[in-house]
């Protein structure tokens, strides 16, 4: 399991200073985002939730894939830490409460958390994807939930459930 985390891990070496260099900026946030899905990387889907105009937390939410075979292992979601103002920052405690939710396995490393997710017997990744987001909506996300990236079907049909929220 580590060794497939590892891997994917890697493509995302950059991504928390990146978003901590726009932090102040949404517009350039945006431009940096969508420049990380277009490097290739295999984020799946990218999600702000917004309380206030000023105020986004990014949940990124990425296929976990076995290295060798390139078959999904299941969903994974990277948190930054220190994403937001010290006072708005998720803590470990709440992110905790995330996995535990969900039922997905925790690690923890300097700058941001990352939940791994595996689809349970008889459940497919459009279950799951569709499961944890009601979770973590229900945890800690309160507001506008905002998508990005419509390359896929399921991005819309998940857009049009939340938009009247």
């Amino acid at each position: 399991m580590y060794k497939v985390y590892q891997e994917i891990f890697a493509k995302y070496d950059d991504l928390v200073s990146v978003l901590r260099d726009f932090v102040d900026n949404v517009e350039e946030m945006y431009i940096a985002l969508e420049d990380l899905r277009m490097s290739g990387g295999n984020t799946l889907y990218i999600l702000l939730s917004s309380a206030s105009k000023d105020l986004f937390t990014p949940i990124i939410m990425f296929l976990v894939l076995n290295p060798y075979t390139e078959d999904v292992y299941g969903l994974g979601l990277m948190i930054p830490v220190n994403f937001c103002r010290k006072d708005l920052d998720m803590s470990l405690d709440e992110i905790n409460k995330i996995a535990e939710k969900i039922g997905g396995m925790i690690m923890s490393f300097h700058e941001c958390s990352i939940i791994i997710k595996e689809p349970e017997p008889g459940k497919d990744l459009r279950q799951l994807f569709y499961e944890i987001i009601d979770k973590i909506y229900n945890v800690k996300y309160e507001g506008m939930l905002r998508i990005i990236d419509y390359s896929n079907d399921l991005v819309s049909e998940i857009e049009d459930i939340y938009s009247q929220v």
